[in-house]
């Protein structure tokens, strides 16, 4: 089946690119101009939505990215400011520039460190034995050189 061009030419070449290596192009639905579909034929094989630019964009084209999604967890989204940050974030991919007024440095008032039960009890093993321990296994080094 052949596949029509795509009418950016990044995007033609990132898709010849995958289909020289064996990937397959099928046609989507929707908003999606296409889908990859790795070379494996089993039930756990991979596929990638290829998304194209609207004929007639209303604006520009925003995005934001992050290192992963956990900060906006039930756990971590009331610390450090991560509420702020995903309201921001939202009204600034939604283009609202009246939302974003008065954003601007603000002094650290609190200085917490969040850790997981299991990365407290590391650091306490850290701090109470193996430091302690790495020093007395480097002083017992140093006397039995200069005993000889």
């Amino acid at each position: 089946m052949s596949r029509p061009w795509h009418p950016n030419k990044e995007i033609e070449a990132a898709v010849a690119y995958a289909e020289s290596l064996g990937w397959r192009w099928r046609k989507a639905h929707g908003h999606a101009w296409g889908r990859l579909l790795c070379p494996r034929n089993d039930r756990d094989g991979c596929q990638l939505s290829v998304w194209s630019t609207p004929k007639n964009p209303r604006g520009i084209t925003r995005i934001v990215v992050a290192g992963d999604s956990i900060f906006l967890g039930n756990y971590y989204i009331e610390g450090g400011g991560n509420r702020d940050f995903l309201g921001y974030a939202v009204n600034w991919l939604l283009d609202r520039p009246n939302l974003l007024q008065g954003i601007g440095p603000r002094p650290l008032t609190e200085f917490r460190l969040t850790l997981t039960k299991m990365q407290r009890s590391e650091i306490r093993w850290l701090l109470l034995a193996a430091l302690p321990g790495a020093v007395l296994l480097f002083g017992g080094l140093v006397w039995l050189v200069r005993r000889k």
